[in-house]
């Protein structure tokens, strides 16, 4: 694994929490987790679900 793939699973796992304290936080049940960086869309868009 290199430095630049490591350095965007790292950033991609505080996103995940990040995103589930916002879901606890406005009593939601799922959020998108999207990656605008990416060539296509639809290759990195996540579901975080919060107690479900």
């Amino acid at each position: 694994m290199t430095e630049n793939e490591l350095s965007g699973v790292i950033i991609g796992c505080a996103m995940r929490v990040h995103t589930a304290t916002y879901l606890k936080l406005a009593n939601c049940k799922l959020d998108p987790l999207i990656n605008f960086n990416v060539l296509h869309l639809k290759e990195d868009i996540k579901r975080v679900a919060n107690n479900l």
